[in-house]
């Protein structure tokens, strides 16, 4: 056990050393692969997202991102948001370039911002983290995705999603991960 626990420790080190240094924030993302509304039959409540009001509905989204902001760290990492609210993702992303993740509640998809922010654990953000990273985001020049950009990605992610409850939306999730980031799955039967 005590062999055991030494390598792991010690493989934590090394991938540690491997990390590239944390990329300045705020970063915008390099573009919205595809975006889909949803609702759901039963209010989403996730007991770590500090700050969300119980809501039906909400967009999954596609995001093209730069692998380095998404290196997998084992500490704070650059938290995903759009217009002011922290977005959960489905997958890493470094691998593949691309993240799947979920905003929850009304959105403007043409005003939205899309981009990194301050390095954080994510349940440690909260509705007055997001607003202090929207007016950084704005500060530092990240623009709103445009109505091209909305109504193409939206084209791409398809109409209305009825699910009915969180457990559904992450499976949905999980088939966009096999879509657009397969390099993210690891077969854990080695095939």
């Amino acid at each position: 056990m005590r062999l055991a626990v030494t390598a792991i420790l010690t493989l934590a080190a090394a991938l540690a050393e491997a990390a590239p240094p944390l990329p300045e924030t705020p970063a915008p993302v390099q573009a919205l692969v595809s975006a889909r509304p949803f609702v759901l039959d039963e209010d989403l409540r996730i007991s770590w997202y500090r700050g969300l009001e119980a809501t039906r509905h909400g967009y999954l989204l596609v995001i093209a991102v730069d692998p380095e902001l998404v290196y997998p760290r084992q500490s704070a990492e650059p938290v995903l948001y759009v217009e002011g609210r922290m977005a959960p993702r489905a997958n890493v992303g470094y691998l593949s370039g691309h993240v799947v993740a979920f905003v929850p509640g009304e959105l403007d998809l043409e005003k939205a911002r899309v981009w990194f922010g301050t390095p954080e654990l994510p349940e440690r953000v909260g509705s007055e983290t997001g607003r202090l990273e929207l007016e950084r985001a704005q500060a530092a020049g990240v623009r709103p995705i445009g109505a091209d950009a909305a109504r193409r990605a939206l084209e791409r992610g398809g109409p209305l999603l009825e699910l009915r409850d969180f457990a559904a939306l992450g499976s949905h999730m999980a088939g966009l991960v096999r879509e657009h980031a397969p390099e993210d799955l690891v077969d854990l039967e080695g095939r």
